[in-house]
């Protein structure tokens, strides 16, 4: 008998469509609940007979069909992340150097250099960044950068700490941490993958092939793990057997989940404490073709990247509602970080709001948005010409 928990998925990127890879390496996959699995349609016989019965039934074109629901951790969805926006992490060094000419302020901004410049180093809004400062550990830690210019930078310490007034003289560092990944303006990449379901109890085999991610989301709700959702659509399949493919894959990676307490939010440039909920999806928008006299899926395309959600705050004013009625786009920042001080962070330049409700009763009124994420087409040096940054601080 086959028992959910002693089940493995790993997942491994393919060199071309639908084709396995080596059975070396792979990535085992964190799941709360996961199914890879084959998809056949199935037409029956229009023909008239004697008996007046169906004398007959085929089987159609091979398909696979893939979904994982997963709590978010550091590292452990880094390739599908990457599919769903189209670019693999990755990021140049990203750093100011040591710096003894910079200044560190209590309000707008935190930093301010003499000469150089924080743009041509590279900082971008809603970089994760580590300043290392020894000569003042008030200011130093993991921070999000608010907003960038040549010689002005304003950020807050993840930790929510206050920074501390400083005079330029000490050294100072800031870098980015980690890397980050975002749908590019060229060279998007079309990744797919081989899956395979090991029930190691009953010693069965399962591998889907051609695996394209059509859809993640992100999920936060009040006293929980924020939720993760990753949906397939396959080329194919194989054969179930009773020998393990993947033997050796790379072990879940040992990183905290997500809680929904732990983290920020700015909108605008200011931090919200009045969000109760938030779902992000992202959709690429899949479609694979049937061919006669071909077992399995002939041809796939993608149309565009598209990112919407929604979420629920608390309502207190008329912010909100007027960005709404007025048609008025929102800057939007959050950072989701774990016990061991790792961060997850996602950045979009332009949030819409599209439609806003409010409920009613004997309770607190809460208002409910929901919102698409455009491509970012402006000129700002300091701002991706994109529409979701999703960072992670431990690659």
């Amino acid at each position: 008998m086959a028992d959910g928990i002693n089940k493995l998925i790993v997942l491994k990127k393919e060199s071309s469509w639908g084709t396995k890879p080596a059975n070396t390496g792979g990535q085992l996959m964190p799941r709360v609940t996961g199914s890879f699995r084959p998809s056949i349609p199935s037409y029956q016989s229009a023909l008239m007979n004697p008996s007046q019965q169906m004398r007959d039934s085929r089987h159609g074109t091979h398909s696979a069909v893939g979904n994982l629901t997963s709590e978010l951790m550091c590292g452990a969805y880094k390739e599908l992340f990457a599919a769903g926006l189209r670019r693999d992490f990755g990021s140049t060094a990203v750093t100011t150097g040591a710096l003894t000419n910079i200044t560190v302020g209590t309000g707008i901004p935190a930093f301010t250099r003499a000469s150089g410049s924080f743009l041509t180093d590279g900082f971008k809004r809603g970089m994760i960044v580590d300043v290392t400062n020894p000569d003042e550990p008030l200011n130093a830690g993991r921070a999000l950068v608010l907003d960038v210019d040549a010689l002005t930078m304003d950020a807050v310490l993840l930790s929510s700490v206050a920074w501390t007034a400083q005079s330029s003289g000490d050294t100072i560092t800031i870098a980015q941490a980690g890397e980050w990944t975002y749908t590019p303006q060229t060279g998007h990449t079309n990744d797919s993958f081989t899956a395979e379901e090991w029930m190691s109890d009953i010693s069965v085999s399962q591998i889907t092939l051609g695996l394209v991610l059509n859809t993640f989301s992100v999920s936060l709700s009040p006293n929980g793990m924020v939720g993760a959702t990753f949906d397939f659509m396959g080329k194919d399949f194989e054969t179930p057997s009773d020998t393990r493919y993947f033997s050796s894959p790379a072990a879940v990676p040992g990183e905290g989940t997500m809680s929904s307490a732990s983290g920020v939010a700015y909108l605008d440039g200011s931090k919200s404490c009045r969000m109760t909920s938030m779902t992000l999806n992202v959709n690429n928008n899949v479609t694979m073709e049937d061919m006669v006299l071909c077992a399995g899926k002939g041809a796939r395309s993608r149309g565009k990247v598209l990112v919407s959600g929604s979420a629920t705050f608390v309502l207190d004013n008329e912010d909100l509602l007027v960005k709404f009625v007025n048609e008025q786009e929102i800057e939007f920042m959050a950072v989701l970080t774990a016990q061991d001080g790792e961060a997850l962070g996602f950045y979009a330049p332009r949030m819409k709001i599209n439609d806003a409700s409010y409920d009613d009763g004997e309770k607190v009124t809460i208002l409910t948005l929901n919102f698409d994420m455009l491509e970012y087409v402006g000129s700002a040096t300091d701002i991706l010409n994109t529409t979701l940054v999703i960072s992670d601080t431990t690659l």
